[in-house]
């Protein structure tokens, strides 16, 4: 989580090939908080975590959902009853 927050690229903006040394990166400083805190932290991190791929999952059915439908509606092809009966029969 630390090194995912830390803007690696700026810290190797000084030399003319691209990359990081990992002293660099060693010397950043960081906070390492106790157990309980970091417990604490990971409970609600994996809370958020699961409901984000949820929200990913649902989005794409979604996104499906639509690609499928909005053409047929805006031909004619299908009237809006129609469409949600069968959102209805794939939720």
């Amino acid at each position: 989580f630390f090194l995912s927050n830390l803007d690696i690229a700026a810290l190797g903006a000084d030399s003319a090939v691209p990359g990081v040394n990992r002293n660099t990166i060693y010397a950043q400083p960081a906070v390492c908080p106790d157990d309980e805190a970091l417990k604490a932290f990971d409970r609600v991190a994996t809370a958020i975590r699961l409901k984000q791929q949820s929200c990913n999952a649902e989005s794409v059915i979604l996104s499906s959902i639509r690609d499928t439908l909005l053409p047929k509606l805006l031909s004619g092809e299908i009237r809006v009853g129609e469409a949600e009966q069968q959102i209805a029969e794939v939720v």
